[in-house]
């Protein structure tokens, strides 16, 4: 695992997109930097971090569309899944390169707080979350790259798919405020997750009768409960957009806030996508 977290971590460097992309992060990062804190006259480095969030929509889809796409165009992944190693170690091993070059990207901006802490008192507790958390959503958004990676063979592809994908979790903050929230509705959408969450289940195992039994008993469920307590489906909706608006959970650590549910929380997105991944690594595998 480790020679291919080096080989991809050198590949970064080794074309003319890497030292684009940290330049890149770099000059944005200090223009708002500029902006917020030295024109603003402000001590306080967790707004800038979190005000650069946004450029994720176009950074991690340009940092990952290579991950695995370049390799199913180059027909070097057929060698790659060959070799004598675990799926899951291949996927760890090209996640942890993507992601150490965003840590690379991230380092260099750390001159920032360090030069301010010369002029002045900086808030250093609040600065230190705000980097934990923008650490973990850079994790959890490099894992949802990778994942897009895997399922195509074109990297243009790949960087528009990453992009819709993480823009989707950008606007649910504004999506859940006008979905409905009553009963009928939210019984409907937990039916149609019932038999997407069974296709799943159906796609990975090839057992329809795994997969319609999971379908089955999961609506005879939620018929059950519905005709006992039509209450407890309000608003079920909002609550499972507000599971999935990871960049809310984000703002608490650039307020200063650091809660243990929400870097679980970032973990547990992380290595869900990571699953994912290996399932959809495993299938071009054996393809």
């Amino acid at each position: 695992m480790s020679a291919i977290i080096k080989k991809d971590y050198r590949a970064y460097f080794g074309s003319l997109m890497g030292y684009v992309l940290l330049a890149g992060f770099a000059f944005f990062t200090a223009l708002l930097f500029t902006v917020i804190c030295l024109r603003g006259l402000n001590a306080d480095y967790s707004q800038v971090l979190d005000a650069t969030s946004v450029i994720f929509l176009i950074y991690i889809p340009l940092l990952t569309m290579r991950v695995f796409a370049e390799e199913a165009a180059q027909k070097t992944d057929q060698l790659l899944f060959t070799a004598p190693l675990r799926i899951w170690r291949v996927v760890l091993g090209k996640f942890l390169a993507a992601f150490l070059f965003f840590a690379t990207c991230m380092g260099v901006t750390l001159v920032f707080p360090l030069a301010l802490s010369f002029f002045g008192k900086i808030p250093v507790p609040a600065i230190t979350g705000a980097f934990l958390g923008y650490t973990l959503l850079g994790a959890a958004f490099v894992a949802v790259g990778v994942f897009m990676s895997s399922l195509s063979g074109s990297q243009i592809i790949a960087a528009f798919t990453t992009f819709g994908a993480l823009f989707v979790l950008y606007l649910l903050g504004a999506i859940k405020a006008i979905v409905p929230s009553d009963t009928m509705s939210s019984v409907i959408f937990v039916c149609v997750l019932l038999a997407f969450l069974s296709y799943l289940l159906f796609d990975a195992t090839r057992s329809l009768a795994a997969g319609a039994g999971l379908c089955l008993a999961g609506l005879i469920a939620v018929v059950a409960t519905a005709l006992k307590n039509r209450n407890m489906y309000e608003g079920l909706i909002v609550k499972f957009l507000d599971f999935f608006a990871v960049t809310a959970r984000f703002e608490n650590f650039a307020g200063g806030i650091l809660s243990v549910s929400d870097i679980v929380y970032y973990l547990s997105f992380t290595a869900a996508f990571l699953f994912f991944t290996v399932n959809a690594a495993e299938k071009r595998r054996w393809r």
